[in-house]
């Protein structure tokens, strides 16, 4: 699809860190989702639809993310998603067994910080020309694209 912007999921082959991700990816492609893990992970893809979690880059266009902190009941970063996580298995958001389960998996997936961090994919978007080549690296399990919107002349992509 010429003159088009795209956002396409990436599953990656095997959990990576947040330094290598950001090596991974090309320069010209812009990271918008560290996809974390499903909830569960004895439950098939199909049945674990919209049981993931992670955390949203940066919208400068270079795709970070921070250590982060929890201030002020605030959740910034890495460790605010922690911290979010251990205080909503005392909130009613998880006032089913299964909510509990699922966030102890999560929890069970995360590191103690950012640098350690490993991650099973990534959100990204881009010019459909620069996300071409995606699929075909070594490091992609699987890959699906998502919306898609035609390049505007009023409109500058960041990537």
């Amino acid at each position: 699809m010429k003159n088009t912007l795209a956002e396409v999921a990436l599953t990656f082959d095997k959990p990576y860190s947040y330094s290598e991700i950001k090596k991974m990816i090309p320069d010209n492609v812009m990271i918008n989702y560290y996809w974390v893990g499903f909830g569960n992970s004895n439950t098939s893809t199909i049945a674990s639809a919209g049981n993931y979690i992670g955390l949203n880059a940066s919208d400068d266009g270079k795709g970070s993310l921070q250590e982060g902190s929890t201030k002020n009941n605030t959740y910034t970063g890495y460790k605010g998603l922690k911290q979010a996580l251990t205080d909503s298995i005392s909130l009613q958001l998880a006032s089913h067994i299964s909510d509990k389960n699922y966030i102890s998996s999560i929890k069970s997936q995360l590191s103690s910080n950012l640098s350690t961090a490993k991650f099973s994919g990534v959100i990204v978007t881009g010019k459909t020309d620069n996300l071409q080549s995606l699929d075909d690296l070594n490091f992609v399990f699987a890959s699906n694209v998502g919306l898609t919107t035609p390049i505007v002349p009023y409109e500058t992509p960041l990537k």
